[in-house]
């Protein structure tokens, strides 16, 4: 079973994610900042972040920057409503990266994960 981290700040969004992946298999942890994402995947290291670009505290790209000083092949998907803002962070990523802007389908969701995965 993939472990996925989603981290987003807006609550029912993450929670209603989080069920859809869980019915579709995945184990899911949820976030609601930054920070909280970081501390979360210290604790119990995630497959991918599903992560937000605009979050109280820090972005979504500086706390993938952060893990992927810890993990430099981490596939990350941003789904977020800036997609002009968070466009130069995918383009010059060197690990999977991938964007969808909000609001967004699940089950195209899903074919991202099953590509940013691997298959």
């Amino acid at each position: 079973m993939k472990h996925v981290l989603v981290v987003d700040d807006e609550v029912l969004a993450a929670m209603a994610l989080r069920s859809f992946l869980q019915r579709k298999g995945y184990k899911v942890t949820l976030a609601h900042d930054a920070e909280d994402g970081f501390d979360r995947f210290i604790t119990d290291s995630a497959d991918v972040v599903v992560a937000d670009w605009r979050m109280p505290g820090a972005t979504g790209g500086q706390m993938v920057e952060k893990l992927r000083a810890l993990r430099p092949a981490l596939p990350v998907l941003f789904v977020t409503g800036y997609a002009p803002e968070v466009l130069p962070f995918v383009e010059r990523a060197t690990a999977p990266t991938a964007l969808l802007d909000k609001p967004v389908d699940p089950g195209v969701v899903i074919e991202r994960l099953k590509t940013l995965l691997g298959g």
